[in-house]
């Protein structure tokens, strides 16, 4: 059995507009969302779990740009509808699916990113054998 297809594609003419041709630059910022930015999205789900949606809404706000970052800008709209449902209150059982939903099509797109890192690193460093993971 193969495994799903990535719910997304990378959104390459956002990476073209933020990177140019700027392959290190843009190496950064995937390492940086792979390292960082997405351990720490995880705090997401404590908030979740305890429904202070408050907190979540603001996580959804702060995290909301990195995605964009790493050209996922299909979630980074859903990041917004998570930020917007929980500041207005929806009912919790929208919000936690909105959430659910999200975070798993973003863990659908790591490797895709971490495969993008490795694009990325080896078009900064042609002559390198052995980019970093």
């Amino acid at each position: 059995m193969f495994p799903n297809p990535p719910p997304y594609t990378l959104d390459r003419d956002r990476l073209s507009d933020l990177y140019g041709g700027d392959a290190a630059y843009a190496a950064d910022l995937f390492a940086t969302f792979l390292e960082i930015v997405w351990p720490e999205m995880a705090l997401m789900e404590t908030h979740v779990a305890r429904q202070n949606w408050l907190e979540l809404g603001r996580a959804a706000h702060k995290y909301k740009p990195s995605l964009g970052m790493v050209g996922l800008s299909e979630l980074e709209a859903q990041l917004l509808r998570i930020e917007v449902a929980a500041k207005n209150s929806l009912q919790p059982e929208q919000i936690e699916a909105l959430y659910r939903q999200c975070a798993l099509e973003i863990a659908q797109m790591i490797p895709t990113l971490r495969a993008e890192l490795q694009r990325l690193l080896l078009q900064a460093n042609p002559g390198s054998a052995n980019p970093r993971p």
